[in-house]
């Protein structure tokens, strides 16, 4: 765990600067889609490895739910081999 939170201090500036305001975990699940198997495991990897280590309720929510998103497309993807 680190004090720099990949989604909160990377992903979501990024995204909001792309599409305008904060996507909802679906959208950033079919974002998330459109990288080739190594960027995901990346990605995943950031995820986990900068989670906060005081966060709100609220913040544990939200923060599942992305993840959750972002497990869950990587997952069938690799299954068919993207």
């Amino acid at each position: 765990m680190s004090e720099k939170d990949w989604l909160e201090d990377e992903y979501f500036p990024e995204a909001e600067l792309r599409f305008g305001r904060r996507p909802t975990p679906e959208e950033a699940g079919r974002e998330f889609a459109l990288h080739g198997v190594d960027a995901r495991v990346q990605h995943l990897k950031r995820l986990r490895d900068s989670t906060p280590k005081a966060m709100t309720l609220n913040e544990v929510a939200d923060r599942h739910a992305y993840t959750k998103v972002f497990r869950g497309v990587h997952e069938r993807l690799r299954k068919v081999g993207r």
